[in-house]
């Protein structure tokens, strides 16, 4: 098939070298496309074209003054990829509609609003992470799927485990990184943070005194092999969030698993994207209540983590590389839109 995978207005490059989850799912989706044999096309200049040899890069980004001259040169695609921001626009909703008759994107933002008339369920395919995510977009009628955090130089990676906890993430209110902080003195263990503040600068400055610890090592945001790197080497990695934050995808569940590191997470209801991630055969999810005192979660917290240590790495890895496979993910999504 002819694919066209699409960038848009991003701080981030395609792929990001730290954070960046649309942008990471929209690489691997390329990617993958190659290996699986299809013809693939780039449009926009965010893409870091060296890490997808093979595909045909258009440097312009699509819109309705050039896309008639791209499918004048190209043809019609089999289907466009895009990030979620496009589809909620009515205006580029109507451009993918032009250049193909098939097109799908990746539900990875909370709060997007979806316009009408544009949405055409017929042709328009929205996936989501949980089932909690479906919920909230139901009148698009979304494919409840997983998706991977691929990214260039961060193939998975087989160790040991070294004793110590991973977090990886946004150091912000919403993802409250700081009952890692709370859980590693607890239990006496060493957790190594990866991550910078984006949105909320005054969070770590709020809870400095969790991560002045002497247990808590702040590594900034790391990237390719770095990241594999550390990641690859933990006992067990840690997810924390507050009460009302939801989790779109949480891509970094992807990361350790096909590492054979399990996860040690935390919720604050049920069918959360931790839930659609992890079993007890790969991880423990603490499930907690609104009201409980920072004691009280702690403990819980600790108590997955004592768990998770004892599992079976190899089975772990074995299980995430086969429940998040890029390959097998991104043939799932063309099986889902070309069924119809």
């Amino acid at each position: 098939m002819k694919i066209l995978v699409m960038d848009f207005p991003s701080e981030f490059y395609f792929p990001p070298y730290g954070y960046g989850g649309i942008e990471r799912w929209l690489w691997s989706v390329a990617r993958q496309s190659l290996q699986l044999g299809h013809s693939v096309f780039i449009s926009g200049p965010r893409w870091r074209i060296d890490t997808l040899p093979g595909v045909m890069p258009y440097s312009q980004r699509i819109n309705e003054n050039n896309y008639s001259g791209f499918v004048r040169k190209y043809g019609k695609m089999d289907c466009v990829i895009g990030g979620h921001e496009y589809w909620s626009n009515d205006e580029m909703l109507k451009v993918i509609q032009k250049v193909s008759d098939r097109s799908f994107t990746f539900q990875l933002m909370t709060n997007l609003i979806y316009q009408r008339p544009m949405f055409d369920r017929k042709r328009d395919f929205l996936f989501c992470f949980s089932e909690e995510m479906r919920n909230r977009f139901i009148e698009q009628r979304p494919i409840l799927s997983l998706c991977t955090g691929e990214g260039y130089e961060e193939d998975p990676l087989s160790k040991r485990g070294e004793g110590y906890l991973v977090w990886i993430g946004r150091m912000d209110e919403d993802k409250a990184p700081h009952y890692g902080a709370m859980v590693a003195n607890k239990l006496k263990i060493p957790i190594y943070f990866m991550g910078k503040p984006q949105y909320q600068p005054d969070y770590m400055k709020k809870h400095e005194h969790h991560f002045n610890n002497k247990y808590v090592h702040l590594l900034g945001e790391l990237a390719g092999k770095d990241k594999i790197s550390v990641i690859s080497s933990a006992s067990t990695a840690i997810y924390t969030c507050s009460p009302q934050w939801i989790e779109a995808a949480g891509m970094i569940f992807s990361e350790y698993l096909r590492c054979g590191v399990p996860v040690a997470g935390m919720a604050w209801r049920a069918g959360t994207a931790l839930d659609a991630a992890v079993d007890k055969t790969i991880g423990k999810t603490a499930y907690l209540r609104e009201g409980y005192a920072d004691e009280e979660i702690v403990k819980k917290i600790s108590a997955a983590v004592e768990y998770c240590l004892k599992l079976n790495r190899e089975k772990v890895y074995l299980a995430g590389n086969k429940k998040f496979s890029p390959r097998s993910l991104t043939s799932g999504y063309f099986n889902e839109v070309f069924k119809a």
